[in-house]
């Protein structure tokens, strides 16, 4: 028995510490010049961000959103920041939340880039709108899981598909959160929204490697955007302390940090302390991006969680007495 325990660690730790190197040194490079790039959220914060960055390494981008003023605008900033004038920038009116519409947003796609399927798909669409549990309405927590997670599905689902079709070996990029690794008030409508991708991101990492297709999932913190402007106008107090006086992350930042991890191939993406802290305490069964790195955090994660959850707990319980005496 003593010989099957040691052979099962060592293999683990063998595939531990040999993955991050074979991501470093033999997985394939991510090169998107002359490729498709199809951006769903295109128009603002960090799908816009992401299509300038994937322009500037001269990709033929696809921007999708629904308005179409916001499109427009947005195609000339990101055909101002293309490598080549022989670059396609275009754009697709479509709501993804809809099933036949996110279908009909690629199939547009795909006509105005010449038949050029994506090789790379960013799904970025997403709301939040925080509040109390109880205080809000079930409706709230339909759309924003109907636009977040389901939005997100069937894009991928369309183009992956179509990539297999094609024997296109790209890249999916999945936009959760750092609330789709740890939860607390006022995210009731949201964070499940990001779990379920964080779950998706899992599964279609092992699933899809057998058609050569990578799949990384990114989860920052707050995003200076348009839409956390509208969050924080119903985001509750309570939150607001739990959170503190986090700075938020400007889009054009986390795009150069997520195009540089996707770039080293890895999985899991973060670009900030406590996503990178709650990443490696919720691993399961992806890839390490730094061995190192990550094992240090993990036992950070051990100490810190406990603190944190008892810390969260405190001003929750106190918020409580407050409501109870108003």
């Amino acid at each position: 028995m003593s010989w099957l325990i040691y052979l099962t660690v060592t293999s683990c730790l063998g595939l531990y510490y040999f993955t991050p190197l074979y991501n470093l040194l033999w997985a394939k490079k991510f090169n998107p010049e002359g490729k498709h790039c199809y951006i769903t959220g295109g128009s603002t914060g960090l799908g816009k961000s992401l299509a300038v960055e994937m322009a500037k390494r001269g990709a033929h981008v696809t921007i999708v959103a629904r308005k179409k003023e916001t499109l427009e605008q947005a195609v000339a900033e990101i055909k101002q920041a293309r490598k080549s004038q022989t670059q396609e920038i275009s754009y697709v009116s479509a709501d993804v939340s809809e099933k036949e519409e996110a279908k009909r947003a690629l199939e547009e796609a795909i006509e105005q880039q010449k038949g050029m399927i994506p090789e790379y798909v960013f799904p970025c669409a997403g709301l939040a709108v925080p509040g109390l549990f109880v205080e809000q309405d079930v409706e709230t927590f339909e759309r924003t899981m109907q636009l977040n997670y389901f939005g997100a599905l069937y894009t991928v689902h369309a183009s992956v598909k179509k990539m297999i079709e094609q024997n296109i070996k790209g890249k999916i990029l999945l936009v959760s959160s750092t609330a789709g690794l740890l939860a607390f008030v006022g995210y009731a409508s949201y964070s499940p929204t990001k779990f379920a991708i964080r779950g998706l991101a899992e599964v279609l990492r092992n699933e899809l490697a057998m058609y050569g297709i990578d799949v990384h999932c990114y989860f920052p913190g707050n995003m200076d955007t348009p839409g956390l402007k509208t969050e924080n106008e119903t985001k509750p107090q309570i939150t607001k302390q739990i959170e503190g006086e986090e700075s938020a992350i400007s889009p054009d930042v986390a795009a150069q940090a997520l195009v540089q991890a996707i770039s080293e191939n890895h999985c899991f993406i973060s670009s900030d302390f406590i996503g990178n802290l709650a990443r490696c305490a919720n691993k399961g069964f992806v890839p390490s991006n730094n061995v190192f790195i990550d094992l240090g955090l993990s036992v950070i994660s051990l100490i810190a969680a406990p603190i944190i959850r008892l810390f969260v707990d405190f001003e929750v319980l106190r918020f409580g007495q407050k409501l109870k005496t108003n």
